[in-house]
């Protein structure tokens, strides 16, 4: 630390800091217009001078800070240099002059200078800033606001304006400080997305396809390029973004009991950052398809009920089939309501076929995890990837799918990091790998074996932390050396060469990360393929460290909560088996009442049970599993067949059409609760909006209907928190999490007293009982091409639209860049088929077929197809059969048989 001298007090500064910062740190009054902090510095707006002893009148962004350094910020000669530097700027570039004639405090009396001749007193609303515009800030400060200058002229607009999906961009407005191009290049890692262009003798700026329309540009932009109708808020509060696991910080915009922006949350795990669908995504909340009030369904047709029908209907039918009802909960919910979900399930009900959407994208992980470890859940956090020194992504997509974690696996490699990348498909990342291997899809556990087999016969492992931590080293051992590397290699179509390359940086670069997806997770074999990414962590010791671990990557907001609260038709909260009478005994002594024993049905089996007749009604409460669950067409055939079908929603989504009675639900801008995310970090989401019409939060109904059925006592709860304090008492992990806590912060369990900060890296003091290695099944067990069906398709996500599409899909914008399913398909197969880009074409699979356009893409690799499975219009599931892993019950979603045939010609 050194010591600055700035208008006479000493301050504080780190050696090498630019002047800029501690002037801005400090609050101290000198403007800026092209300074961020954290980006490089261009000076080009001159209006950060300052006096610097010996040194005279220079620019505080662009001197570093030394011992002794004595600064003046305030004199008459540097307010009129500033004023110099501001009017060259307006002159300069194009900028509309006519706002600095408006006084933004009183009435107008300027109307003659408005370029559009409006009524200014009824209220501007031409400046694309809402009036927070930093060119008036300026004109203010130095005296030109209305002043008859010479710039005072009305300038003819020299630039169109380009219309974008979610705003408009005009150049006018630029100043060209630069600073959308310095955040978009060294903030988001976008290359060549926004850069300078020379027109007409000016320099303007133009966005090229490869924007992902993050909003960085947005939020940094001084003067109002980037316009949107949003208006300006009255409050902001703030919330937790419902897509992705990432569990980014969101701050609300309400205005007259609206939702009208949204902006990142500089508190929260993404410091302000978001992506498309954080930024511009959430206004689904607004959408006049919401429900407003429950709908029964008569004669084919839904009619508006009231809430006290609903709920004689219910009761009447839950009370007339106890002991044969299914349930299925959602990772869109908040911890408490997925806990009552539960609760209401065994208490009420009397069954455990309870279950949520982890069956169809990590049950693996919380099978295998608990097996090889002992918690099932990411061992890191968010922030430790840019501290490793080797990073593995396998079977993921982060930059589309986990777009922040994705940011920072960028920048990692950017500040050194190795980077490998294990996907049969050539994602962004792969652009920027230090190695991509690209295996046949469903062979992973082969490649990860035979990855463990280099290792250890290399020696390459941590022989230490195997000793004092591992358990069946030898027997382990004994068993890679059983095993042909040719044969592995053989499997997975990778080189030894690419073998060993992988192998020695990930065991040698320590500390090594795995961050992993459903492309591990969706296979028949996926429960292998999570426990051959545990071993490779255990024996190289990159467990418990900084860095290091083991880091599943959760598909939705709250899939590590929901599991978290026992949404699981075996385990309850906190993970205690159902079947075992010493970890039920907590709850039925907290609950007043005997609790089943049975393992009950998870979503798949509870589809075939209504097909057998062993379950008649059917409770989905926030899921769409016509669109999300495999076999898609049996799927619909359970839910036409069952007795009762209730689904209780914020939209009428395909599920929803289909039932007996939909009930309305609030969305999570219209409720209090908590969200845990992909790196067990707690996070409290507070109410910022009324739900619409009658519709109610998935805990008040789900409690007025336990109520309905005599259940006042244990479903009495005047509040979210009250449920979370229940959900205290039972899950020691949760236990030292309050809500008065998370008011100031989220906080990652186990968190076990009020004292505990939260665990921010599992295992970091040892294992309560020692990991476990496995041998592992690596021959693949998903369907493979034959004849009539020679190409595989693998299926995930774009980074536009989110899961069915109930919540994306009511964005104009998101539906204008992505409008449509699509196939992408090799260009070598796209010739041998005369299929062109754009063509409609047909994907068949046993279990049905698809209609989508063709996109012709290098990215795959020849016999190999991709597809999203968002379109309630081309349901990809609807090709994937419902076998399952046998140990987590998770079908293959992630590699199926099909054939191509050209259905209509594009050109």
């Amino acid at each position: 630390m050194i010591k600055v001298v700035i208008d006479g007090k000493s301050y504080s500064a780190n050696k090498g800091e630019r002047l800029i910062d501690i002037i801005l740190r400090n609050k101290i009054d000198v403007p800026h217009l092209c300074y961020e902090e954290g980006l490089s510095t261009t000076g080009s707006c001159g209006l950060c001078l300052v006096e610097i002893k010996g040194k005279g009148v220079l620019k505080a962004c662009e001197q570093e800070v030394y011992e002794g350094m004595e600064v003046i910020t305030e004199s008459e000669q540097l307010e009129e240099e500033r004023k110099k530097a501001f009017l060259f700027l307006l002159t300069y570039t194009s900028h509309p002059t006519e706002c600095l004639f408006c006084d933004r405090y009183s009435e107008c009396s300027g109307a003659d200078n408005c370029l559009k001749g409006l009524d200014i007193k009824k209220g501007c609303k031409l400046c694309p800033k809402d009036g927070d515009c930093v060119i008036q800030r300026l004109a203010e400060r130095f005296g030109l606001l209305g002043s008859n200058i010479e710039i005072k002229k009305v300038r003819e607009k020299r630039y169109r304006e380009i219309n974008e999906p979610f705003f408009i961009r005009d150049y006018n407005y630029c100043l060209l400080c630069s600073k959308c191009i310095r955040v978009c290049y060294e903030r988001r890692l976008q290359n060549s997305c926004i850069a300078y262009v020379e027109q007409e003798g000016h320099l303007i700026h133009f966005t090229e396809k490869a924007c992902v329309f993050c909003g960085s540009c947005i939020d940094i932009c001084p003067s109002g390029v980037f316009q949107n109708d949003e208006s300006r808020p009255d409050t902001w509060i703030k919330s937790v973004c419902p897509y992705c696991g990432c569990g980014c910080g969101i701050e609300l915009g309400i205005k007259d009991g609206s939702l009208v922006k949204v902006k990142g949350d500089k508190d929260g795990i993404n410091k302000g950052e978001l992506c498309v669908k954080g930024r511009f995504g959430i206004s689904f909340v607004n959408s006049n398809e919401r429900l407003k009030t429950p709908l029964l369904k008569h004669n084919g047709s839904f009619k508006p009920i009231s809430w006290e029908l609903a709920l004689d209907i219910i009761c009447k039918k839950f009370k007339e089939n106890i002991g044969k009802i299914g349930v299925l909960g959602s990772a869109k919910l908040t911890n408490e309501e997925n806990f009552l979900i539960q609760k209401f399930s065994r208490l009420v009900l009397k069954t455990n076929n309870v279950d949520h959407c982890a069956r169809l994208c990590h049950s693996p992980t919380g099978v295998a995890l608990s097996m090889s470890l002992e918690y099932s859940a990411m061992t890191n956090s968010i922030s430790d990837v840019e501290e490793a020194k080797t990073i593995v992504v396998i079977g993921a997509n982060p930059t589309e799918n986990h777009p922040i974690i994705g940011l920072k696996i960028k920048r990692a490699k950017a500040n050194g990091s190795a980077l490998i990348v294990i996907n049969p498909k050539r994602i962004e990342l792969c652009e920027m790998a230090d190695l991509w291997l690209s295996p046949a899809p469903g062979t992973d556990a082969a490649l990860l074996t035979a990855i463990a087999k280099i290792i250890v016969e290399n020696g390459l492992q941590d022989t230490e932390f195997i000793e004092k931590n591992v358990t069946g080293f030898n027997e382990y051992k004994d068993y890679l050396s059983s095993i042909s590397l040719d044969e592995v290699i053989d499997i997975c179509g990778i080189s030894k060469e690419e073998l060993y390359s992988a192998a020695e940086l990930y065991a040698k670069r320590k500390p090594s990360a795995i961050y992993y997806a459903m492309g591990i997770t969706q296979h028949l074999n996926g429960t292998q393929n999570v426990l051959a990414i545990s071993n490779l962590a255990i024996i190289t010791g990159n467990i418990g460290i900084r860095g290091g671990g083991i880091n599943p990557l959760r598909g939705q907001n709250n899939v590590q909560g929901a599991c978290d609260m026992g949404v699981l038709p075996d385990l309850l909260p906190g993970y205690k088996a159902v079947w075992k009478a010493e970890e039920r005994i907590q709850f039925e002594q907290e609950w007043n009442e005997k609790l089943p024993a049975e393992k009950g049905l998870t979503l798949i089996e509870q589809k075939k049970a209504i097909l057998d007749g062993r379950i008649n009604v059917l409770y989905i409460i926030g899921e769409n599993p016509v669109i999300t669950d495999p076999d898609v067409e049996g799927t619909k055939e359970a839910l036409k067949k069952v007795d009762f079908l209730l689904v209780q929603d914020i939209f009428l989504s395909d599920t929803a059409r289909l039932a007996d009675l939909v009930l309305p639900s609030a969305s999570f801008a219209e409720k209090e609760g908590t969200f845990t995310n992909t790196e067990r970090r707690v996070q409290i989401l507070n109410k910022a909006l009324d739900p619409p019409g009658s519709s109610m939060s998935d805990q008040e109904i789900i409690c007025m209907i336990a109520k309905k059925m005599g259940y006042e006592k244990q479903f009495s709860y005047t509040s979210s928190e009250d449920v979370f304090q229940e959900i205290r008492k039972l899950v020691p992990e949760y236990r030292g999490i309050t809500y008065e806590r998370l008011r100031k912060g989220g906080i990652q369990w186990p968190c076990y007293e009020e004292e505990d900060p939260g665990t921010e890296i599992l295992y970091k003091d040892g294992f309560k009982k020692k990991a476990r290695l496995f041998k592992i099944d690596y021959l693949p067990k998903d369907k493979t091409t034959e004849k009539d069906y020679p190409f595989l398709l693998i299926t995930g996500r774009s980074i536009f639209h989110f899961h069915s599409g109930t919540m994306t899909m009511k964005i104009e914008g998101l539906n204008q860049i992505l409008p449509e399913p699509f196939v992408e398909i090799n260009p070598t197969d796209a010739f041998k088929l005369n299929i062109k880009e754009g063509d409609q074409i047909r994907i068949i699979s046993k279990k049905g077929e698809i209609k989508a356009k063709a996109i012709i893409s290098e990215k795959l690799k020849e016999k190999t197809l991709f597809a999203t499975f968002h379109f309630p219009s081309s349901p990809v599931n609807r090709l994937v059969e419902d076998d399952f892993d046998p140990l987590a019950k998770i079908p293959a979603f992630k590699a199926i048989p099909v054939n191509i045939k050209l259905l209509k010609l594009s050109h």
